[in-house]
């Protein structure tokens, strides 16, 4: 078996959620004030036990492949088994040929060989509908795999999706907390872990306030209904995400001028931000 012929699964999200994971835990013993207390220690142990579990699950994915292929090339022998089977069918059957010319006390020799050759042919027929059959579970096990493999894409995504939105939060507290060096430093923490992100076309987005309000890519927040047309971005609750240019989720927005009336009522009845007062959040770059 050529190692060349191995599947090799791509390291880079592994290592890219590996790399996220253990910013995440620079990043609280960073923000952290010594000594470190138990729930951030925590934290710190389960993201890089995190990350040391997605840098060798790539390997393990790969031994995996590389011992189906060697199951495949034990098929692969064992048919030619079977060839060899049957050029010694194709010799008897000329064997018996000839012994068909000779009379007397061949005759009884004659009919064993051809009794000999049939039942060659049908224990042949039956490895082979053996054999298909094993090809048949194995195109089932490689399906499985690519199913497991779409769903742990779809688990790191979920991971990296939250991963994110938490830096997003950490960026709102330090907007609020009215210290621009904190903000700075976050709102740099959040373009790397952004920027990483990106590179595996994990992209988040963010409309401006004023932008029109767009169904595909915007999610209007508390709205009963759908959004009336000529609505505008009043707020951005949270950003959206695409992922190799689909649509992941949608950015969580705050609307003015869109929702029912009776919605927006209630929504300032509670505390919400009314279409004529300011954001109490900032305007995120994205």
């Amino acid at each position: 078996m050529s190692e060349a012929a191995i599947p090799r699964p791509s390291v880079v999200p592994f290592l890219l959620g590996d790399l996220l994971l253990l910013a995440v835990a620079g990043g609280i013993v960073y923000q952290s004030e010594w000594p470190l207390s138990t729930a951030n220690m925590a934290l710190c142990t389960a993201a890089v036990a995190a990350g040391a579990w997605l840098l060798v699950t790539p390997f393990i994915l790969q031994h995996r492949a590389a011992m189906k292929l060697a199951e495949a090339d034990a098929l692969r022998s064992t048919v030619a088994q079977i060839q060899n089977l049957e050029q010694i069918k194709q010799q008897i059957a000329e064997a018996t040929g000839n012994w068909m010319n000779i009379q007397g006390e061949c005759a009884r020799t004659v009919q064993t060989a051809r009794e000999v050759a049939d039942s060659m042919a049908a224990e042949a027929r039956a490895f082979t509908d053996f054999l298909r059959q094993a090809n048949d579970t194995e195109k089932a096990t490689l399906r499985l795999e690519a199913d497991k493999l779409r769903r742990q894409e779809q688990d790191w995504l979920q991971v990296t999706v939250r991963l994110l939105d938490q830096v997003f939060a950490l960026y709102l507290a330090a907007c609020q907390s009215g210290q621009p060096h904190l903000v700075e430093q976050i709102g740099i923490f959040q373009g790397v872990c952004r920027d990483l992100a990106r590179r595996v076309g994990l992209n988040a987005f963010a409309p401006e306030p004023g932008a029109a309000f767009d169904s595909q890519m915007h999610q209007a927040h508390q709205a009963s209904g759908p959004v009336a047309a000529g609505a505008v971005v009043q707020q951005v609750l949270a950003p959206g995400y695409t992922y190799q240019g689909r649509v992941l989720r949608p950015a969580l927005v705050q609307v003015a001028g869109g929702a029912p009336a009776g919605k927006a009522e209630a929504a300032g009845g509670e505390g919400g931000t009314g279409a004529g007062e300011k954001p109490a959040q900032p305007d995120l770059p994205i």
